[in-house]
């Protein structure tokens, strides 16, 4: 089987991370905009957004796994670091929403009707296993970014290392100047005639 070729990564690079960059921040602007006006004092607004979000997480995740994707075959390291930090800021909030989310859901499960109690318990258990699950993803996959963009500065520091070596042990070498054979052979070389 044929790998992916890096020069072919190299020219879709380019859109590819513009289509990336649509799948991430299009879904957070919705968020937002379907979440306005910002009532963040409010718990029932903070439970009805941490749901919303819960839900819109799934193209931005896969916006960014694409973009590692892609980094990784182009070897774009600076890629991969910028994936790394934007997946570990995703993970952190993403943790601190699930906190928020259970501390609401807790404090809004009196106001629920009990005959729809049961439904209650069970969204919010999904909904705080999505936004944990999500937080897990976006750190496994910041560690991937980190090895990949390590792994990519060693390689390129051992191609710079053993390109130099080949220049220094070429410049190094004596020249040797070809001397013709001896027209006498072997034992009469050091003899005029």
């Amino acid at each position: 089987m044929q790998s992916f070729s890096p020069d072919l990564a190299r020219r879709v690079r380019t859109p590819g991370y513009l289509v990336m960059a649509l799948l991430i921040v299009s879904p957070l602007i919705e968020l937002s905009t379907a979440a306005w006006p910002f009532r963040a004092h409010e718990a029932a607004w903070r439970l009805s957004f941490a749901g919303t979000a819960g839900a819109s997480l799934g193209w931005p995740l896969l916006g960014l796994f694409l973009t590692f994707l892609l980094a990784a075959a182009a070897a774009d390291t600076g890629a991969l670091l910028l994936v790394t930090g934007m997946s570990i800021l995703a993970g952190v909030l993403c943790m601190l929403e699930a906190v928020v989310f259970a501390l609401d859901a807790l404090e809004m499960k009196g106001r629920v009707n009990p005959a729809l109690a049961e439904r209650y318990n069970f969204v919010s258990a999904w909904w705080l296993i999505k936004l944990c699950a999500t937080s897990v993803i976006l750190f496994v996959l910041a560690l991937s970014a980190l090895r990949a963009a390590r792994r990519q500065r060693r390689e390129r520091k051992v191609a710079r290392e053993k390109s130099a070596s080949l220049l220094v042990a070429a410049a190094a070498a004596p020249a040797r100047v070809a001397t013709p054979p001896s027209p006498w052979g072997k034992e009469e070389a050091g003899s005029p005639l």
